[in-house]
């Protein structure tokens, strides 16, 4: 399964392996599949992390997030280049 908590990931990763990157995602739209993208060509396993719905909220503003932090993170997983 793609979607798993840093602890989970912390034991299946050797150290200093992965690229890591982590944004809101909410409104999913061309451009953060391009950063993604481009992110998965720097390395590989290639590891995005989700921010909270808290995180969010405080990041985006109070309307913020549209979609809560496990739809966001589906909506990630679902990319081909993304491992977890």
């Amino acid at each position: 399964m793609k979607i798993i908590t840093l602890s989970k990931l912390a034991k299946t990763l050797k150290p200093f392996t992965a690229t890591l990157v982590g944004d809101v995602f909410d409104l999913f739209n061309v451009e953060q599949v391009r950063y993604l993208h481009k992110c998965s060509e720097v390395g590989r396993p290639l590891v995005v992390i989700v921010q909270a719905d808290k995180t969010a909220k405080i990041r985006s503003g109070f309307n913020r997030p549209i979609m809560n932090e496990r739809q966001r993170a589906e909506v990630v997983a679902a990319l081909e280049f993304v491992d977890f």
